[in-house]
């Protein structure tokens, strides 16, 4: 055996262990973890998908987004059933092929090494796990990835199927959530700043692309045009809705609250997300490896992803509301990765001290989210008080409650096994039920005041104890005859 092909099975080997790591967590996270309120509104237009003739129904339109949600989460259900495995399954695949897919991405730009350190950082990072164990439309983070890569091999060897492929992948993506459309104009200049490529606009092959772009996102055109044309207000709709949003000359903390998560409670909604996001560590260390990137590479490629990542932070600092959500930026986390992936790549001797410190902390934050139970994230400076930590865990305890209409047992069982959420929801209904009891009991001002803010009145107390008890005690029987889930 030589030592190339030695060193083949060795890369083989590691890609696979992180490729395996990166699966199993995000499996793990996905069956673990109970659904965060977004994904109520995307299950419920997963619920509504059926392929029968006689009950034709396809949604053209997600939870504020694009379908595309909807129907990779409907795919997973018609094989795994209405449970979290069944909606978040494709999420956990997307996101797993992801990790290979930035692996090649990384080898291109600066080789294998690259490579397996930009499958690392992508597997083990915080907010990459967290959207890859839900059921929203941050999967077209995915196909951003397959996206690069085919640009870059149709630039490459130019040929009308790999612009077709390139404007399919582009289009789904685009379909699963329209922040993606923000790299088709940067693509499309890129061809024209090398010089070797600025010729091909003058051939069919990249309108072809163009093309079949437009064809697959029609669905949501025709959804938005069809909307705006019925003259009802575009608020939490679609297009219009998300471009009410841009503010020319605003300035938004937003995009680096993605990478310092205390940030987004200090400085942008002053709230708790449901989301992960990056704690300081990890996140200091892909912005500054995007820096330092600007001063050692200076190839094409790499200049293309510096323009993408910087390209796409500035955008949704600049015209995006100071309050705006901060997962709009995380286009920038994918070349930001590659970026940092390669200097780390490039360290030799004692510098390479850098790297096992990098590496030691991602996967110190890595496992400290994997072995969470909830969606509460603790901020690691400037905790909120205990109060504000409190009512927020008491909104996502109420979740059961406020969406009682779904059978969450059903959600955390599959084939008559319980999955590690049933816990959560159970110890929610406990809670619940204890609350309804001191309401009952109470005859403390603090007690009424809490029965006046959950707006329960004195009348409806013993209908909510009634279906609080029937749910703990389906809960508490499954899986035995007694408990079954209902249809």
């Amino acid at each position: 055996m030589t030592e190339n092909s030695k060193d083949r099975r060795v890369r083989g080997a590691l890609l696979g262990l992180i490729v395996a790591v990166a699966f199993t967590s995000r499996l793990y996270m996905a069956v673990s973890t109970p659904l965060v309120y977004d994904e109520y509104q995307w299950i419920a237009l997963a619920d509504s998908v059926d392929l029968r003739p006689s009950h034709f129904h396809l949604p053209l339109h997600g939870d504020q987004h694009p379908p595309g949600q909807v129907y990779w989460a409907a795919l997973g259900t018609s094989i795994f059933g209405q449970n979290l495995l069944g909606y978040r399954a494709p999420s956990v695949i997307f996101g797993t092929i992801a990790v290979v897919l930035i692996y090649f991405l990384g080898k291109r730009l600066a080789g294998p090494t690259s490579g397996l350190l930009a499958a690392f950082l992508l597997a083990t990072n915080e907010y990459h796990i967290g959207i890859s164990r839900l059921c929203t439309e941050k999967n077209y983070l995915t196909f951003a990835l397959m996206g690069l890569l085919l640009f870059e091999w149709a630039l490459r060897q130019p040929s009308t199927r790999r612009f077709l492929a390139l404007g399919a992948t582009m289009g789904l993506g685009i379909l699963t959530k329209q922040a993606l459309a923000l790299w088709v104009p940067i693509f499309g200049f890129e061809i024209l700043r090398r010089r070797e490529t600025r010729f091909l606009w003058r051939h069919p092959a990249p309108w072809f692309g163009v093309l079949v772009l437009l064809l697959i996102v029609s669905p949501d055109l025709f959804w938005n045009m069809a909307a705006s044309s019925s003259g009802d207000s575009p608020d939490s709709r679609g297009a219009a809705y998300q471009m009410s949003r841009l503010t020319l000359g605003a300035w938004s903390w937003g995009p680096l609250a993605l990478y310092f998560r205390p940030l987004y409670f200090h400085g942008v909604e002053r709230a708790i997300s449901e989301y992960a996001s990056m704690t300081s560590i990890p996140g200091g260390i892909l912005l500054t490896g995007a820096v330092a990137s600007v001063y050692l590479f200076r190839i094409p490629l790499a200049r293309f992803l510096q323009t993408l990542g910087v390209g796409s932070f500035l955008f949704f600092c600049f015209f995006t509301e100071p309050a705006g959500e901060f997962w709009w930026a995380d286009l920038t986390i994918l070349p930001f990765i590659v970026l940092t992936a390669a200097v780390l790549g490039k360290l030799s001797g004692a510098w390479n001290a850098i790297g096992v410190v990098v590496l030691g902390a991602m996967l110190v934050c890595f496992w400290n989210l994997v072995w969470s139970r909830e969606n509460y994230f603790p901020l690691e400076w400037g905790s909120p008080a205990k109060s504000v930590i409190e009512k927020y865990r008491t909104s996502q305890r109420m979740l059961i409650v406020t969406f009682r209409e779904r059978d969450h047992l059903k959600v955390c069982s599959l084939e008559g096994l319980r999955l590690p959420a049933c816990e959560f929801y159970e110890t929610s209904l406990d809670f619940y039920e204890k609350y309804l009891i001191s309401i009952e009991n109470g005859k403390s001002a603090n007690g009424m005041q809490d029965e006046r803010r959950r707006g329960i009145s004195l009348p409806m107390l013993p209908r909510e104890k009634a279906w609080v008890r029937a749910e703990l005690e389906r809960f508490r029987e499954f899986p035995s005859k007694g408990g079954k889930t209902t249809n």
